[in-house]
């Protein structure tokens, strides 16, 4: 078969495929597209920027039992009084680091900031970089400063039980940056908190809760614990509040259920699709959003599911207006979407995105939604190292 003009119409399709192709590769990088629709970030916290100044990275000065110190006198940032977090970075001969330490000198103690927070990965014996923000840790830097320019450092289970033979060995070029943070930047630390694999975040109306490895924690916006409900779910991905119901999906079964808030869990049940993350409740559906590239799916399932086996019912399914969700939230009209390329979206129950946001923080785990800004679950500022967990909240325009 030809066209009236002889060409073959086997010819056209295929230039047709490819247009198409290169479209949606287009996607896939920071070209424009439908689905990449470029909207400039704003409001108090996003259009400044988070790091303000930094310096380059600091050598240890010097090693005495098993402590490292460093000579940070001569940084006008600490002689004028004006930084405010410090960014710790050594070798560690294993990939989750829980025993360092740092001088506390207005406590006269030891602080401990080593934690690895690591969702979805266990801890093994491999000498691995580890990169920590005081901020991140929760510490003041104004604290960790002697009035000489001096920070200490340790490795080891416990101070007391530091050994200075093998401390001085285990560290590699051991450095430190002085910065300084815009002070509108608002970080809620997640270090410490037990267990330290920090999965799904929702918002009940008053305070936040957070899912983890074997229960849910509910939390102020200044880190208080309110309250604590045990789960039986071990890679709680995503995590909704329907008003009533929690709803949590795991990525370890690949199960959605729903809790109550006297920690109570019904049903679960299987989900169409597979590696899910982000979880959130409105228009009378819970939302369950896909990891899976280039343009996962966003599932609206039908709340009403009531036996154990039951297969639920998805109502709507949606593409990602980025790559592959991250944390999903209802702002009460629209889906918030947070993409594995750093990005948040504002999307219609069409799956239309309405507005895009180039988020300054980095992995992003989990959203939600407070009524007027949204938390993020996520590792630190973009342009700085940490593997420390940290909760920020955001306004967006």
């Amino acid at each position: 078969m030809k066209t009236r003009r002889g060409i073959p119409a086997r010819w056209i399709c295929a230039v047709l495929c490819v247009i198409m192709s290169a479209a949606l590769v287009g996607c896939d990088d920071d070209s424009f597209s439908p689905r990449r629709k470029p909207v400039v970030p704003s409001g108090a916290y996003i259009d400044d920027p988070i790091v303000i100044e930094k310096t380059d990275p600091i050598q240890e000065s010097s090693h005495s039992g098993g402590e490292i110190a460093f000579d940070l006198s001569s940084v006008p940032m600490i002689a004028d009084g004006t930084f405010n977090d410090l960014e710790v970075s050594y070798w560690s001969p294993d990939s989750c680091d829980r025993d360092t330490w740092i001088y506390n000198w207005r406590t006269r103690s030891w602080a401990q900031i080593g934690y690895h927070n690591a969702p979805g990965s266990g801890c093994f014996m491999s000498p691995m970089p580890q990169y920590h923000l005081l901020s991140g840790a929760g510490i003041n830097a104004y604290d960790v400063v002697s009035n000489k320019g001096v920070v200490r450092l340790m490795r080891g289970p416990t101070p007391e039980e530091n050994e200075s033979s093998e401390t001085a060995t285990l560290w590699g070029e051991a450095t430190i940056r002085v910065l300084r943070i815009n002070p509108a930047y608002h970080t809620l630390s997640m270090v410490g908190r037990e267990p330290n694999n920090h999965y799904g975040l929702t918002w009940d109306g008053e305070a936040l809760w957070v899912s983890d490895s074997w229960k849910l924690t509910r939390i102020t916006g200044t880190g208080e614990v309110l309250a604590s409900l045990a789960t039986t779910w071990s890679i709680p991905e995503g995590l909704g509040f329907d008003g009533t119901y929690f709803w949590v999906n795991d990525l370890d079964s690949w199960h959605l259920a729903k809790i109550t808030l006297a920690g109570r869990e019904l049903g679960g049940w299987w989900l169409p699709g597979e590696y899910h993350a982000g979880i959130t409740c409105g228009a009378g559906r819970v939302w369950v959003g896909e990891q899976r590239g280039p343009y996962s799916r966003i599932f609206g399932i039908d709340p009403d599911i009531r036996w154990p086996g039951d297969r639920p019912v998805v109502t709507d399914t949606l593409l990602t207006p980025g790559l592959t969700v991250d944390g999903l939230a209802w702002d009460g009209t629209n889906l918030l979407v947070a993409c594995d390329d750093d990005s948040l979206y504002v999307m219609d129950l069409e799956g239309e995105a309405l507005e895009a946001y180039d988020l300054p923080v980095k992995y992003v785990r989990d959203i939600a939604w407070d009524g007027e800004s949204v938390w993020i679950l996520n590792r630190g500022p973009k342009d700085l190292h940490s593997m420390d967990m940290v909760i920020t909240r955001f306004r967006l325009r």
